[in-house]
């Protein structure tokens, strides 16, 4: 409410001044009121007398509206206060709830609550509600194991009286909500594993990669020279920022594994999935590209892995998974994608193994296709040059059949030797397949087989496609080769269609 004191003022008309300029100041309606005498009032008067009312108005206006928006200020600071005290949620209990307090705390912060009962002494804890009182707050005793029947309440805090443990339900939700988010492209995940025990914690960092593996190397070495400390809060300390994603016997617990480091605590050794088989890191590059959300078909998974055993290019793989999570708005895209990756799958000699195989049974030659047996007895008969591959990284050239089945590891074909055949084959074939060479086999092969010549599709023979000879020797129209084309039957009982 606006006040002015008498003494302040010499005319009436300034104090309805001050009071409309205050209430134009903070947005108030004056429509209702009326100051048209104030005109009437100032006709007449000296200026030395109108110019001293305006000061007044003027510097009374100005102390009122400063003095309202400090208590306007205080207001809204009580009210902001009163908002961030809102209700807590308190269970104390035992640890197996046969005895319980459930608490509803006011006139304190979340974070405040949090301190005191982490501060609490053996003498606080025969009566948590009394303690928290003692320190300024209101509690309400809501239910407890003797009431007939509770409510159902969102906890904030329960405090176990037997192992004084706090938990944060509230904390709890918001680490398992950034816990949930799907991994992207740049984020490196790191878990901490302790073998021995089956524990593990997997943390989700933004930062290099590089960075990363360094700062987990000091880590390795603090270990290594015994110097205490926890992993996690010597991360911190280097200003490395995280997330926990998966905690033994808790967060995501269960969820498939994946991961770029694994600093073993057991053996006090660092692994990267970069070390392990293509195939492993393959499943982890899916199991990391679905982690909280559904990405991929079957088949595509089988793609996925096949392309990483066939090839051994995890950077080609990589590049594969992300193209195929990305194009799934564009089937045409998607598709081509596809083909490709099956192309080069499919260019490899041999469907019973790929490169990654090769490569570890110990031969690594770039230039050198694996092959097993069966494949490299079939080459072998077609004049193919191929070879025993060993362990230690050499080669031997096949020279007959009995070397080539006393071989019990994998064999091989260089890829221009391949490549050459591939192209032979592609010409063999084209010359099969041509009306010419058909002809000749039907006309001079040693086979008995039998051949249909069938008018083609044209449009020069498009009237007598079904005509007979008659029709044909009655319209002067000559039988010519020109126009007939060759029909092979498939086999000695069927035709081609």
């Amino acid at each position: 409410m606006l006040s002015i004191k008498p003494e302040m003022l010499m005319y009436p008309f300034e104090a309805e001044s001050i009071a409309y300029t205050v209430c134009q100041h903070f947005g108030i309606d004056t429509s209702d009121y009326s100051f048209g005498y104030i005109a009437g009032w100032s006709s007449g008067k000296e200026m030395p007398e109108l110019k001293s009312s305006l000061d007044t108005i003027r510097r009374t206006s100005s102390e009122l509206i400063k003095g309202i928006e400090a208590q306007l200020l205080e207001i809204e600071k009580e009210r902001v206060a009163e908002q961030s005290q809102e209700d807590i949620i308190l269970l104390v209990s035992n640890t197996d709830r046969s005895e319980y307090d459930l608490l509803n705390v006011k006139g304190m912060e979340r974070t405040e609550i949090f301190n005191l009962l982490s501060a609490m002494k053996d003498d606080d804890r025969q009566s948590v509600d009394a303690y928290l009182e003692r320190a300024g707050a209101w509690v309400t005793l809501l239910a407890n194991e003797r009431s007939e029947e509770v409510e159902e309440y969102h906890l904030d805090y329960a405090y176990d009286t037997d192992t004084h443990e706090i938990t944060d339900y509230k904390a709890l939700q918001e680490e398992r909500e950034k816990a949930n988010i799907p991994i992207e492209y740049g984020d490196v995940i790191v878990r901490f594993s302790t073998p021995d025990s089956g524990e593990y914690e997997t943390i989700k960092i933004t930062n290099m990669q590089s960075e990363v593996q360094n700062t987990l190397y000091d880590i390795l070495m603090r270990e290594v020279d015994g110097q205490e400390g926890n992993t996690l809060d010597y991360m911190r300390e280097k200003g490395f920022e995280f997330v926990p994603i998966m905690r033994s016997g808790g967060l995501n617990d269960g969820y498939p594994q994946f991961f770029d480091f694994d600093m073993d605590m057991s053996e006090k050794e660092l692994h990267a999935t970069l070390e392990l088989p293509v195939t492993v890191q393959a499943e982890r590059l899916i199991n990391r590209m679905e982690f909280h959300r559904s990405v991929y078909g079957s088949d595509e998974r089988n793609l996925i892995m096949n392309h990483a055993y066939k090839l051994d290019d995890m950077y080609k793989t990589t590049s594969l998974a992300y193209s195929i999570a990305e194009q799934k708005d564009d089937s045409a895209l998607l598709w081509e994608t596809i083909r490709v990756a099956q192309e080069e799958i499919d260019a490899l000699p041999d469907g019973m193994v790929g490169l990654s195989e090769m490569h570890e049974y110990g031969y690594s030659w770039d230039e050198m296709l694996p092959l097993t047996k069966d494949m490299a007895s079939e080459l072998f008969g077609e004049d193919v040059s191929v070879y025993q591959l060993h362990a230690d990284g050499s080669e031997t050239l096949v020279e007959d059949r009995a070397a080539l089945q006393e071989h019990d590891g994998l064999f091989g074909v260089e890829k221009g030797d391949w490549n050459a055949y591939k192209e032979y084959q592609s010409m063999r074939q084209e010359l099969e397949d041509s009306e010419p060479n058909r002809e000749a086999q039907l006309l001079y092969g040693n086979e008995g087989r039998f051949g249909i010549y069938q008018i083609k599709d044209s449009a020069e023979t498009r009237d007598i496609r079904f005509m007979d000879m008659d029709y044909l020797e009655k319209e002067g129209i000559p039988v010519s080769r020109e126009n007939y084309t060759l029909k092979l039957p498939t086999s000695k009982m069927g035709f081609a269609h």
